[in-house]
């Protein structure tokens, strides 16, 4: 609750920069807001209480502004995707091996991480189109998913406390589908209805 609290402050004083002193500003607020909010969270709270969600707004965020040089960057040649591929695989190592220690290894090394996965996946999918069912249904249960899978999660390791992991994973993204799915339908008919 303290942590949503806080965004919605964080909303009205972003909103408050654009008005005063423009758009670009306004965002830098938001990046540096959102990263200095993460760390003071790991290092004062929590280390597992939202700090990477946060850092995925960022992220967000920075891509937005930069959408155009980030196309470039993640233009698809071998070069790419070999250098990505070979960054991600030795962080992946380093982060096995170091994932214990305090904040370079559990913190800023699994952002990195994550940042070199998702460029090494912009950079294979950049020039493709995907346009199938099963993709367009995933695409709108996203927020869905986003919201449930928590739920889920808690709901599945309170009833099976002894469920081996890959059982756990294969019921909790099977059953977070589900949910999500039933919940968009729900979401959907509610607002047509209030349309009308």
């Amino acid at each position: 609750m303290l942590v949503l609290l806080q965004y919605c402050l964080w909303f009205y004083l972003v909103t408050l920069g654009r008005y005063f002193y423009g758009e670009r500003t306004a965002q830098l607020m938001l990046i540096v807001g959102v990263a200095v909010s993460s760390l003071v969270m790991y290092f004062c709270f929590d280390a597992n209480d939202w700090c990477y969600e946060r850092w995925g707004l960022v992220w967000g965020v920075l891509l937005f502004l930069y959408m155009p040089k980030v196309k470039r960057l993640v233009k698809p040649n071998v070069q790419k995707i070999v250098a990505f591929g070979l960054l991600g695989f030795m962080l992946g190592a380093a982060y096995l091996k170091f994932k214990p220690v305090f904040f370079y290894g559990e913190y800023l090394l699994k952002i990195v991480l994550g940042m070199t996965i998702i460029l090494l996946l912009f950079t294979l999918s950049s020039q493709r189109k995907f346009g199938n069912k099963a993709i367009n249904f995933l695409g709108d249960i996203s927020y869905e998913v986003y919201l449930s899978h928590h739920v889920v999660m808690t709901v599945l390791s309170s009833l099976f406390p002894l469920l081996p992991s890959g059982c756990f994973i294969l019921i909790t993204v099977l059953g977070t589908i589900m949910l999500s799915a039933i919940l968009h339908h729900v979401g959907s008919f509610l607002v047509k209805r209030c349309r009308i």
